[in-house]
């Protein structure tokens, strides 16, 4: 699929992580590092990286490792599960859900920031050991991952993508569009009170895509739908 998206044109293909029956993407990074030795062009995307369940500095070794080899093709986002089924799975409790998402995102940015201004990291939280004087190693291409914090339409969340200087991904699944411009205030009006300039704080919104691929031959002429 990510073959075909580069033929079409199209500029980014992103993959979730789902540990459920019925998908393959359990382990997202190693296919996006398959995907990129298939591709040359296609910017490559999590989409999401469900923070909450892994460790922050495991998340980041894995995506500067992909930009490195992918040339600086490569993107996170982050995100909370929208099923708890991977909490107990991974050895996480559901009741946590809220305080493992801020925790880790809030490290994850920690590190990326810290490692491109070259410093050592230190920090401490609940639910793993502090780090002190720390170095992630390897670095990204341009020694900062671009991270994204997926909003779904709450502003709270908008509020904090924005105070912590992260790309927003807005999805809107359901509903009208206008239903989401709260958000989009919020985050908008947040980053400028934190100083970010309008230019260097883009916001991407998902929703559903469509597309219906012919596939012609002697003996066959069907629709495929992806």
């Amino acid at each position: 699929m990510a073959i075909q998206a580069e033929s079409l044109g199209l500029d980014i293909y992103a993959l979730g992580e789902s540990h459920e029956k019925g998908f393959v993407s359990a382990a997202h990074t190693v296919i996006l590092g398959a995907i990129d030795q298939a591709t040359t062009r296609i910017a490559l995307m999590s989409s999401v990286t469900v923070i909450s369940t892994l460790d922050p500095v495991r998340v980041f070794e894995d995506f500067a490792t992909l930009d490195l080899i992918s040339d600086g093709r490569t993107d996170i986002v982050v995100g909370r599960d929208s099923h708890i089924g991977s909490f107990d799975l991974l050895g996480y409790s559901a009741r946590d859900y809220e305080a493992l998402f801020d925790e880790k995102r809030d490290l994850l940015t920690t590190i990326n920031q810290a490692t491109a201004q070259h410093q050592p990291i230190n920090w401490q939280g609940e639910f793993r050991p502090a780090l002190i004087d720390a170095h992630i190693y390897p670095k990204p291409l341009s020694d900062k991952l671009n991270i994204w914090h997926a909003v779904g339409g709450h502003s709270q969340s908008a509020i904090a993508a924005a105070k912590l200087g992260l790309l927003m991904m807005l999805i809107t699944l359901a509903g009208s569009s206008l239903s989401f411009k709260t958000a989009i205030d919020a985050y908008r009006q947040t980053a400028a009170a934190a100083g970010y300039q309008a230019q260097d704080m883009p916001i991407c919104t998902t929703s559903w895509f469509h597309t219906v691929c012919t596939v012609m031959s002697r003996r066959l002429k069907s629709s495929i739908a992806i």
